[in-house]
């Protein structure tokens, strides 16, 4: 029924944001350690790993990410976090994890208005 496949369809788009959010955590971490791929000797890579194991996220999709960070066209993550304010004046501060700082910029005005 169609009550059942928006439901579906909800927890399967929270899935893949969560999903894409580990993969930036597991490529930035990668980065970060300089190509160590060692979960032992990369401890933000073991944080990731743990908790895309946590949430069930594929090994395929972890694979990926981790081949993704090895490639040489692969911009860095940055992590930053901007502060604005939103309707009725009420103020946010919002960490961001991105690799393009002007598209993240331009994509958080536009669901904060």
């Amino acid at each position: 029924s169609a009550k059942i496949a928006n439901r579906k369809g909800a927890s399967d788009r929270a899935f893949a944001k969560n999903a894409a959010r580990v993969g930036k955590m597991i490529v930035s971490a990668i980065k970060a350690g300089n190509g160590i791929t060692d979960p032992k000797a990369n401890k933000a890579l073991s944080e990731a790993l743990n908790l895309a194991k946590m949430q069930s996220i594929p090994k395929d999709n972890v694979e990926r990410a981790m081949a993704k960070a090895l490639s040489k066209d692969q911009e860095d993550f940055k992590a930053s976090t901007l502060e604005f304010y939103g309707p009725a004046g009420v103020g946010f501060v919002v960490d961001l994890l991105t690799d393009n700082q002007n598209r993240a910029v331009a994509e958080t005005r536009r669901v904060a208005k």
